[in-house]
């Protein structure tokens, strides 16, 4: 707005113009007020005084109503510039003016509940003398671009330091400002802090990138949809089986993907499976097919989801599928694979049965033989035993040294078939009639064969040591011959004339019992060890160690029959051991 009250050229103007009118109507006024002649003259006489009254009564006129418009005028202002300072104090945002040079001319009072700065601290300064160093770089350079295309600009963010010294996140806009030549006086703009919004973002997109990394990263297929079909999202794994990307996807009818859009009963089975999903509680579980990037159909296992908000409606749709194809082929392999085992196992089962046949009527052949035989064979022995001690007793006298050594030998001879006939009945014993299992505790019967052995081995001294339970489930008959032939064994081969020692000691060995028979005798050679359970099979020559070489083939058919293990191990002139389990 002017600030004179009436313009010069106005007023100018309007002179001249009332000139002219004067110089024209002059002389018909002055005869119009005169009413003779005389007063005409007089009044002629005063046309110049006339001529300045009646100027100066329109320059007034003229004045005063210029005057009257600037009073109007200056009203109007003041009241907007009232209502522009009123908007300017209450609003949250600081309101500012720089010049070209950047330097702060202006500034709102709020930049005092923004920074912690008053007004008259901040202007003189610059946007950037308020900015850490590195901010203060970036921003500058941004802003130096702005004032080159002298464009106003928007939405520039960036980190300002309060007083106190903590940062406060501005995002600020301007507008250029020209002088009247048109040319750029400054900027003036506005501050808003975003500090709050912009810490929310931030942490928005965290947890959105955070969603999006687990999102892509399941090792299953997941897609968004929205309530009618149209695919939002969708994360990596199908786009690597597919050999597809994103953009096949995104926005375009979930049934129309590659994964199905060959697949035409799929663009009516897809549409339906939503509504049911988002008629349903919980997920509608499914097994489908797609179309691999191959051409090839593949089997997955789906789950459709309607999810909803605090309200109850659908906002999404989640699909989630697991590539079921390998699975679904290994099944077919393993189901074709079990129908030959059991193919196999029926024949084998068949063969079993039939060698189980055969096998028990050969057990029960050679059980007869044995037996046979052990009985055919004592009347023999009795009778050459029998005659050679009549001989003896007749004619012992008469008979030459010779002779009678050939008798000793005879009758140490029917000896030791005796011992191998009782060790056959006693094999035979072993694997023949029903067995009766009971809990027996074997430390009486271990303590009782000892003092048997005692008597049989008198010749050599030998201590028990029993520790440890020695509870056992078992037949009793056959556990006595096998604690016999094991605590025989050991005596057996305890060093005459040296004092020896036989442990039996009962252990539990992963919840089974476990007991073992511990001698430090002569011991034997463990490269031999396959054949201490063998019939007739000695590790020891006869003038070593007496024996025949059936007591530990006994104890194994024994330990055997009770669905047990039997194992021995030792070293020459260390002892042996012997374990067993029932």
């Amino acid at each position: 707005m002017r600030s004179r009250l009436v313009n010069p050229a106005v007023v100018t103007a309007v002179y001249l113009a009332l000139g002219v009118v004067w110089m024209l109507l002059a002389e018909r006024v002055l005869r119009f007020m005169a009413s003779d002649d005389g007063l005409l003259e007089r009044l002629q006489g005063l046309e110049d005084w006339l001529f300045l009254l009646v100027t100066a009564a329109g320059l007034y006129v003229l004045v005063r109503a210029g005057q009257r418009r600037l009073v109007g005028q200056l009203a109007a202002q003041a009241d907007r510039e009232q209502r522009f300072r009123d908007l300017v104090e209450s609003t949250t945002d600081w309101i500012w003016e720089v010049g070209t040079d950047g330097v702060y001319t202006y500034c709102s009072p709020n930049v005092e509940q923004m920074l912690g700065y008053r007004p008259d601290e901040v202007i003189g300064r610059t946007p950037f003398d308020l900015m850490p160093d590195s901010e203060a770089t970036r921003v500058s350079a941004a802003f130096a671009d702005i004032v080159a295309a002298r464009q106003p600009f928007s939405g520039l963010l960036n980190d300002n330091r309060h007083r106190d010294g903590h940062l406060v996140t501005m995002e600020t806009s301007g507008v250029p400002i020209f002088d009247r030549a048109g040319g750029l006086a400054g900027y003036r703009g506005i501050d808003r802090d975003v500090t709050q919004r912009r810490q929310i973002e931030l942490a928005l997109r965290e947890r959105e990138q955070r969603y999006r990394a687990v999102f892509n990263q399941q090792f299953q297929f997941m897609a968004l949809l929205t309530p009618d079909g149209v695919t939002l999202e969708i994360n990596d794994l199908p786009l690597r089986v597919t050999g597809t990307h994103r953009e096949d996807y995104v926005g375009r009818p979930f049934w129309l993907t590659p994964a199905w859009e060959n697949l035409p009963e799929w663009h009516e089975i897809w549409p339906r499976r939503i509504v049911e999903a988002m008629r349903s509680d919980g997920a509608v579980l499914t097994e489908d097919v797609f179309r691999g990037p191959d051409g090839a159909i593949r089997y997955a296992d789906a789950a459709t989801t309607a999810i909803r908000d605090d309200d109850g409606k659908v906002t999404f749709i989640l699909v989630q599928a697991t590539d079921t194809t390998a699975r679904r082929e290994t099944e077919l392999q393993r189901d074709r694979l079990l129908d030959s085992l059991q193919q196999l196992n029926t024949q084998l089962d068949q063969k079993v049965r039939e060698r189980t046949a055969e096998l028990l009527a050969a057990n029960r052949e050679l059980e007869s033989f044995t037996y046979a035989v052990s009985h055919d064979l004592r009347a023999p022995i009795r009778a050459i035993d029998g005659f050679r001690g009549a001989l003896e007793e007749d004619y012992g006298e008469q008979l030459p040294a010779g002779a009678r050594d050939y008798l000793a030998e005879i009758a140490l001879g029917a000896e030791r078939m005796n011992t191998l006939i009782e060790g056959l009945l006693d094999l035979s014993r072993s694997t023949r009639g029903q067995l009766v299992r009971s809990v027996v505790d074997l430390e009486p019967l271990v303590r009782e064969l000892h003092v048997q052995c005692s008597r049989n081995y008198a010749d050599r001294d030998v201590v028990l040591q029993v520790t440890g339970p020695l509870l056992v489930n078992g037949d009793q008959r056959l556990l006595r011959t096998l604690m016999q032939n094991l605590l025989e064994n050991a005596w057996k081969y305890a060093t005459p004339g040296h004092r020896s020692e036989v442990q039996v000691e009962g252990l539990d060995l992963d919840g089974s019992a476990c007991v073992c028979v511990r001698d430090n005798g002569i011991g034997f050679d463990p490269a031999f060890a396959e054949k201490l359970f063998e019939p007739f099979q000695r590790l020891h020559r006869q003038d070593e160690v007496s024996g025949i070489g059936i007591g530990l083939a006994t104890a194994a058919r024994i330990v055997n029959r009770h669905g047990g293990m039997i194992a021995g191990c030792g070293r020459l002139g260390k002892g042996a051991r012997f374990c067993f389990t029932l």
